[in-house]
């Protein structure tokens, strides 16, 4: 077919050319509004309609979460990750270093894969707090709204693997921070909203 030999293809109703839907309109964050980039006009605002009541109990079930280090030892978790990995692999992991910079979609997608196999040191920067929009594609819950994302996701890991050696900084790069926040680092993992 022609529009195949052109890299158009169709989807249901819909005309695909070079991986887009065409008609679809492309879209971007802008302080928690989505515009459409043709029109820039708004297409959803979200406004927070929680509780106080509910606000603390959010906090109270962040506050409240069991104790990881108390329903698993670090002997068990290493025995189960030497059964997918080869202990020259597993000490490699161990040893391992990774600054993860920006705990949104991408960096806490990030971070709980490194947590789940096994990555010894990981050190996470934001300074961002968590909220409901960050929901649909993060790794947060109800009990972290509200919170910073590198304390919500050092949370969230140690309920994967509580022996994980984790560090946060809750702050942004800035070309004066750079030298002193990633000098143990051997991977560098960039995952900003807008790398600046």
């Amino acid at each position: 077919c022609a529009d195949a030999a052109q890299g158009h293809r169709h989807v249901g109703n819909r005309h695909v050319r070079a991986g887009r839907l065409s008609g679809a309109l492309p879209t971007h964050r802008n302080e928690r509004t989505i515009h459409n980039e043709r029109k820039n006009t708004p297409i959803m605002t979200f406004e927070p309609t929680a509780t106080p009541e509910q606000i603390n109990a959010r906090q109270h079930a962040f506050d409240n979460q069991p104790d990881p280090a108390t329903l698993v030892s670090r002997e068990e978790i290493r025995a189960a990750l030497l059964d997918r990995h080869t202990a020259a692999t597993q000490d490699k992991l161990d040893a391992a270093h990774v600054a993860i910079c920006g705990c949104g979609g991408l960096g806490s997608t990030i971070a709980v894969a490194l947590t789940r196999i096994g990555v010894g040191h990981l050190h996470l920067i934001d300074f961002d707090r968590v909220d409901m929009t960050n929901l649909n594609r993060q790794q947060y819950f109800l009990k972290d709204l509200g919170q910073y994302k590198t304390e919500a996701l050092r949370s969230n890991l140690r309920q994967i693997n509580p022996f994980t050696d984790i560090t946060i900084d809750t702050v942004k790069v800035t070309d004066e921070n750079v030298p002193t926040l990633f000098e143990n680092e051997d991977i560098i993992c960039e995952a900003f909203d807008v790398p600046e």
